[in-house]
């Protein structure tokens, strides 16, 4: 796998963000990283991604990882809206925490026994 890059039009909307990092194993292949969040916007329509960061962390036990407000392309309505972001999958590479940027918040990885 190639890592992303972010090339889409970038907006820091959304307030309130809650994170979890998961390692699933499944039944073949690779473990794999999954990161998932929610946010708080103030309209429906936006979406959020996640980006391998460049360059990586100099800590081998931290994935870094950038976040991407993508604004919505219409017109919508003003409704606080609460919005999931993009899953973000990754092979498992013994990372303990990951650290979203811009904000630097810093989730700890779960592995289920």
């Amino acid at each position: 796998m190639e890592p992303e890059n972010s090339n889409g039009q970038t907006e820091q909307a959304g307030t309130d963000y809650t994170w979890s990092a998961r390692v699933d194993d499944p039944s073949s292949g690779p473990p794999m990283l999954n990161v998932t969040g929610t946010g708080t916007f103030p309209t429906p329509g936006y979406r959020v991604k996640l980006y391998i960061h460049e360059p990586p962390s100099f800590n081998p036990s931290i994935l870094l990882l950038n976040k991407v407000v993508l604004a919505p392309t219409g017109a919508e309505p003003d409704v606080v809206t609460t919005i999931d972001t993009e899953p973000f999958q990754w092979p498992f590479n013994g990372w303990t925490q990951v650290a979203i940027f811009p904000e630097g918040t810093i989730v700890d990885v779960k592995r289920d026994p």
